[in-house]
């Protein structure tokens, strides 16, 4: 039996990784490529939607800086809906720019009991930004989805303070529209975000049990990023 480790072929691969935050990151790409598309998403009916480089740090530091106003402690988790849309990456981007963590998981993947268990486990879960459709699910944990409810929200999950939804015509729900819109007359400053500070927390494929919930830096997320697709 051979002693290699390793495959003669084999040729590791090596890149400099920058020490930087994804939303820093993604400042430097709004200003390389602006109009370049960021995302895209198309819809099960045909539609195409797409936001530039450009486009996204702005509506991501506007979101980032509604949700300052809000009051959130540093490292709170905003548990963000896993969506094809591009206001699940404004959220993303945003909830990171202001010194919060996303927790990503798709709620209409789980039941009332489980989501409970999940937040409840993970901690600090102050907010929940998700889709009209998922009210069903939350109804049994979620008291008060208004935006103007000053009392607890959820008995079964304490912590809760805040209820968002991506999109909605429904006035009486806070939606990201209207976070940045709060956040485009907000004089707050936004922090300072290390390549080491925690960038999300990510659920497993629970292929062994129940899934795991595991964070991550941005500093380790960008190693995957260049890893998988160059530099980016």
């Amino acid at each position: 039996m051979s002693s290699h480790s390793s495959s003669y072929i084999f040729t590791p691969e090596t890149f400099d990784v920058p020490y930087i935050s994804l939303p820093d990151r993604l400042k430097e790409l709004a200003a390389e490529h602006p109009e370049r598309e960021a995302m895209i998403c198309w819809s099960t009916d045909g539609q195409r939607r797409s936001i530039t480089y450009s486009e996204l740090y702005t509506r991501s530091e506007l979101f980032a800086k509604g949700l300052a106003t809000f009051g959130f402690e540093r490292n709170s988790v905003i548990a963000v809906t896993n969506t094809n849309c591009t206001e699940w990456l404004i959220c993303t981007f945003g909830s990171q720019m202001v010194g919060l963590i996303p927790l990503h998981f798709s709620l209409a993947n789980f039941s009332a009991g489980d989501i409970v268990s999940l937040l409840n486990g993970i901690g600090r879960c102050t907010a929940i930004v998700m889709e009209q459709s998922n009210i069903e699910v939350c109804n049994d944990f979620i008291d008060n989805f208004n935006k103007t409810t000053k009392s607890l929200i959820s008995n079964k999950v304490p912590t809760l303070r805040n209820i968002f939804f991506m999109n909605s015509t429904d006035e009486k729900f806070m939606t990201t529209q209207d976070i940045c819109n709060i956040g485009s007359t907000s004089v707050l400053t936004l922090p300072h975000i290390s390549a080491d500070d925690i960038c999300g927390v990510f659920l497993t494929s629970g292929s062994t049990g129940i899934a795991k919930a595991v964070s991550h830096t941005h500093l380790k997320l960008m190693h995957a990023g260049y890893s998988w697709g160059g530099k980016s």
